[in-house]
């Protein structure tokens, strides 16, 4: 019996030991883990490491000479257009100003809304579009979309629009 009690003891002090190993490791590992957290908070962004450009800042949008812009339309209605069609237009915009213009970014109001636009400087008195793909997937009825283009413009942003009457599979 006095043998048994011993190796009861024996296994419980390494049970013990065991876990207090695996305590001082877990510890050590978040310890580790912590610091490196610690030097990566100490890293500069990866925006930081982007060469400066003269007319745009990521963060403030605008930065250096602004110009205006004019548009040739703002407004765009597809008409009547089926369920599941993509239509596309465009808008026309000229730089009515004296420095480069600068598209920085266009954003659809919805998913169904994909703008593109010039990524080089328009010249002054150049001329350039934003395109816009509009699809009638899953949509019904009016649609009233927009495009919000970013300029170096005051004010710096357009607000551009388009319509469709979305015609179920059915009709």
């Amino acid at each position: 019996m006095k043998t048994i009690v011993t190796i009861a003891i024996v296994l419980l002090l390494a049970l013990i030991g065991g876990s207090a190993f695996y305590i001082v490791k877990l510890s050590k590992q978040v310890s580790a883990l912590q610091q490196q957290i610690k030097d990566l908070e100490k890293e500069t962004s990866p925006f930081a490491k982007i060469p400066e450009d003269p007319y745009y800042d990521v963060k403030e949008n605008q930065k250096g000479p602004i110009t205006t812009i004019a548009f040739a339309k703002k407004e765009f209605d597809f008409g009547t257009v089926k369920e599941n069609v993509l239509s596309n237009t465009s808008f026309t915009f000229t730089n009515t100003g004296t420095n480069p213009l600068l598209v920085s970014n266009a954003i659809g109001s919805c998913g169904c809304t994909v703008p593109e636009w010039p990524e080089k400087p328009i010249p002054p008195g150049g001329t350039g579009e934003i395109k816009v793909q509009f699809d009638s997937k899953d949509k019904f009825g009016t649609q009233v979309k927009t495009v919000t283009v970013k300029t170096n413009t005051e004010p710096n942003q357009t607000e551009l629009i388009i319509k469709a009457n979305v015609l179920a599979k059915g009709q």
